[in-house]
């Protein structure tokens, strides 16, 4: 005797996934997802590099004015 429609659309229901975890799934598997979370990883990554590039800026150092003589002119020339 075959089973009666009614339990096999019930069966069939139970095991498909439910539309919050069908939305889930698919956000995961959205390329966007992981486009955006790269995009973001970039942010924070280059954000760390700039505060500590400018926590360890190195010392000024001044430079001296050499005036253009003669003298260095023609020392430097073969």
């Amino acid at each position: 005797m075959p089973k009666p429609k009614e339990a096999i659309i019930i069966s069939s229901m139970s095991t498909a996934p439910t539309p919050t975890t069908a939305r889930r799934r698919s956000l995961l598997q959205s390329l966007w997802f992981w486009v955006v979370l790269a995009f973001l990883l970039l942010i924070g990554a280059w954000t760390t590099i700039i505060m500590i590039a400018t926590k360890n800026r190195p010392a000024n150092v001044e430079l001296e004015q050499v005036e253009h003589t003669e003298q260095t002119a023609s020392s430097a020339a073969p």
